[in-house]
Formats: structure tokens, sequence, C-alpha cells
């Protein structure tokens, strides 16, 4: 996933935290999202980041659970508070 991530960066040359910051390496391996619905789940990824890098990050994921018979850990995920719902 770091990989992809850097790879991601140097063709589009940004910053590696815009693509995925270190915390949403760690999600990702950690809780194996095998769905956009899943990514969006992950902090630092909303409907946008999905849309411009979710498949690539996606697909080593199943790929990976494919290959050595693991199965997503969503279900242990807190789901993200919505900044708009928070109340100051």
């Amino acid at each position: 996933l770091k990989q992809k991530r850097d790879e991601i960066c140097e063709k589009v040359q940004l910053p590696v935290y815009i693509v995925a910051s270190t915390q949403s390496l760690k999600e990702m391996c950690l809780y194996l999202p095998k769905t956009p619905g899943d990514l969006e789940r992950i902090s630092g990824f909303g409907k946008i980041k999905i849309r411009q890098y979710g498949e690539d990050f996606l697909f080593i994921i199943r790929e990976y659970c494919e290959t050595y018979g693991y199965a997503s850990n969503m279900q242990e995920k807190e789901i993200k508070k919505n900044k708009k719902n928070v109340e100051k």
C-alpha cells in the first residue's frame, strides 16, 4: 500500500500525506476494506479521494486477502464521525 501511495504521489506530484497518510495506511492494513463504502470509513478517505485513488488501494487489498485467505475486519472499525454532525 505504501509503495502504491508513493507511485501515485510521484505520478500526480503531490505530497504523500495528501494521497494517504500513515494513519490511513495503518487502518487499511488493520481493517482490510474491500469496497468503496468500506474505504469511506477509513481515516482520511472521503468520496473524492476514493474516486481518485480508491480502486488502486482496494485492488491490492482484495488480491492480498484472496491470496492469503484473509477476510475484512471492517465490522471492528468504529464509524467515522461526520464533521457536519459533530456539535461544537
